[in-house]
């Protein structure tokens, strides 16, 4: 499929190029999103500047790991509304405050 493309739109193959300005043509007009991608991963490793994380890159990361996550955990966010002004559960603010501060419950 690559080749295809490359022959249909007239374009060398990214891994051939040697200089980020022959990548040009695959980001200009209606070109394939495959083309585009194939073109930047190639401009990820001719461009010392995008080739290397920087440590300071807060979304590097990853949060989805499973091992973090509370059983049980409530949120008072709700997707698309906010923080609501009242919470779900029948909680009231002593016994939040008492878990919060753990606080044996017969106290």
């Amino acid at each position: 499929m690559k080749l295809n493309s490359l022959e249909k739109y007239d374009l060398p193959d990214p891994e051939t190029i040697e200089d980020e300005a022959g990548l040009d043509r695959f980001f200009q007009g209606d070109m394939p999103e495959r083309l585009r991608r194939l073109a930047l991963r190639r401009v990820w490793r001719l461009n010392p500047l995008f080739r290397f994380a920087d440590e300071m890159v807060e979304y590097g990361e990853d949060y989805t790991d499973a091992a973090t996550v509370v059983d049980g955990l409530q949120t008072a966010y709700q997707v698309g509304k906010g923080i609501c002004k009242k919470p779900k559960t029948s909680w009231t603010k002593w016994a939040m405050w008492k878990v919060w501060m753990k606080i044996p419950p017969h106290q």
